[in-house]
């Protein structure tokens, strides 16, 4: 576990779980680790956790770069991806990375996070 002690208001700690980490769209398998990151973040409210899964552990061919991108003050600029499905089309925005975090968040570098709004992910302890 990492945590920030440079700031009291904003704040996150990561830790490794131990089990299984899946995530779907649309009922179909899109990620899945036994070697995600959860990130537990602190600001104007507690976040849900987010679970940061390894890009060398995602079929990365399914991913389009977005244009949009994001600046946390704790974690650095998030890029964001599209999703292509079926017949071509892509779910917007549905995932981000952080491709040079700040230091304290070097451990998600390399890792892509979901939007839980539009993915299921299912967590279950290691087989």
């Amino acid at each position: 576990m990492v945590n920030n002690p440079s700031t009291k208001e904003h704040y996150h700690e990561l830790e490794k779980p131990c089990r299984r980490v899946r995530i779907y769209f649309e009922g179909q398998l899109i990620a899945e680790t036994y070697d995600a990151i959860v990130l537990k973040e602190v600001g104007r409210k507690i976040y849900d956790p987010t679970y940061y899964i390894p890009k060398s552990q995602i079929e990365m061919s399914q991913f389009i770069l977005s244009d949009t991108k994001y600046k946390c003050p704790i974690k650095g600029e998030a890029s964001y991806w599209h999703l292509m499905t079926a017949g071509n089309t892509h779910k917007k925005d549905i995932a981000w990375s952080y491709e040079n975090p700040i230091e304290y968040s070097r451990p998600i570098e390399g890792c892509l996070a979901f939007d839980l709004r539009k993915v299921t992910i299912e967590l279950a302890p290691y087989e």
